[in-house]
């Protein structure tokens, strides 16, 4: 028999051999490898698309834990703001160009430099007429604070201070209206047992002036001027965001 025929003759028993043990392998559940067999490689893995980690709820930001972190954040920094406004005793207008210049400043690094916030431009005439005059609103709200912080005590201002959401809902009512989210009237009636007691807080203080209470009405008129121009500015353009509208008014108002 020639080298060929003898390779024929025996690799045909060979190959049915392998076929077989290959068909019972397929049917029957794996056996444990052997310490001496070489462990054969499961290539489906290898193929399939690798599985995404499932979400958990807390890889979610709430927008509920959001809110609550900026309106912990808001009264800490008023509460800092307040107390070191007095005791620095610095004339308001200083104290006020001081403040809007280190808050756009802040904000220029936050969304310009740093683009921690996309930045969005003021898209035309309205949006900038709109924007400075929520800009005048706002300087003049911190001027005529700081200025009702200079002739009374902090707690005493605070107080009145108590009383701008009557101004807002006000303000609300007369330039938006209850279709765009203007107070109803019994919204206003709701607020007046507030202005009731900041009221009598207020007329009983030691250090009370009748400058201090203008100066102090007239912060709760820019104050809720503010929030209603805000409110227009992104009824009206909804590409404003808030960290962009904050860098305009404070460089507006400067």
């Amino acid at each position: 028999i020639s080298p060929l025929g003898f390779l024929n003759f025996r690799s045909k028993p060979l190959l049915c051999e392998i076929l077989t043990e290959m068909a019972r392998i397929g049917r029957s559940p794996p056996s444990p490898v052997a310490a001496d067999e070489p462990a054969a490689v499961d290539v489906e893995p290898l193929l399939s698309p690798p599985a995404m980690p499932a979400e958990t709820p807390g890889s979610v930001r709430s927008p509920a834990l959001e809110i609550a972190a900026m309106i912990s954040l808001w009264y800490g920094a008023s509460v800092v703001a307040t107390n070191t406004s007095k005791a620095l005793g610095v004339h308001w207008s200083v104290l006020t160009a001081c403040q809007l210049l280190v808050a756009t400043g802040c904000s220029l690094v936050f969304v310009v430099a740093l683009r921690l916030k996309p930045y969005v431009p003021i898209s035309g005439r309205d949006e900038l007429a709109l924007t400075a005059a929520l800009g005048v609103a706002f300087a003049g709200g911190f001027v005529t604070l700081n200025s009702a912080l200079a002739q009374m005590h902090v707690s005493l201002v605070m107080t009145l201070r108590a009383t701008e959401p009557l101004f807002t809902l006000g303000l609300s009512a007369r330039c938006l209206g209850a279709a765009d989210g203007g107070a109803s009237r019994l919204a206003l009636l709701g607020l007046l047992p507030v202005v009731t007691g900041a009221a009598l807080s207020a007329f009983g203080s030691a250090d009370f002036t009748a400058s201090g209470l203008l100066a102090c009405a007239l912060s709760n008129v820019c104050f809720a001027a503010r929030g209603v121009l805000t409110k227009k500015i992104k009824q009206r353009f909804r590409a404003a965001n808030d960290y962009s509208l904050f860098l305009h008014i404070n460089a507006l108002g400067l």
